[in-house]
């Protein structure tokens, strides 16, 4: 066998081994299971159980302890619990670092034409873990009334 064949061979070999580490670093990247967030209540409180168009409505956070450094889109939405409609209300974004946070309050305005009926907000919180992966992750507000 001469030089020309042991060299590439283990070139070959070399790269083999960089492309499974990747490639299992890859597949980590994706699919480890990860502790993202942890919040209180299950069901988030709004300050007053009856709003008309226009009012501010206010909900709370009691704790909310996020484990990964991720950029969070909150995507908030008005659902009609009789006709299941849905009104968008504006996103927010957060960069909080790491840890818990306690008594966090948001205020946003109902908005004008939403009909009278039962109501609830749902929060779609979007983690931005890493360039491979986003997470997904659903809550909602004690049911209110808006007149």
């Amino acid at each position: 066998m001469d030089i020309f064949t042991k060299v590439t061979n283990q070139i070959s070999y070399i790269v083999i081994i960089l492309a499974l580490f990747l490639l299992g670093y890859w597949f980590y990247l994706l699919y480890i299971p990860m502790n993202l967030v942890v919040y209180e209540p299950e069901f988030l409180p709004v300050d007053s159980p009856v709003y008309a168009d226009g009012d501010s409505v206010t909900y709370h956070i009691n704790v909310y302890c996020k484990y990964v450094p991720a950029r969070v889109e909150v995507h908030r939405q008005l659902e009609n619990l009789e006709t299941g409609e849905l009104f968008g209300v504006p996103s927010v974004v957060s960069n909080l670092p790491p840890g818990c946070v306690f008594d966090i309050s948001r205020t946003f305005d109902v908005p004008q034409g939403v009909p009278a009926g039962t109501y609830r907000i749902n929060f779609i919180g979007v983690y931005y873990v890493n360039a491979l992966r986003t997470e997904t992750i659903n809550s909602y507000s004690e049911e209110f009334i808006i007149l």
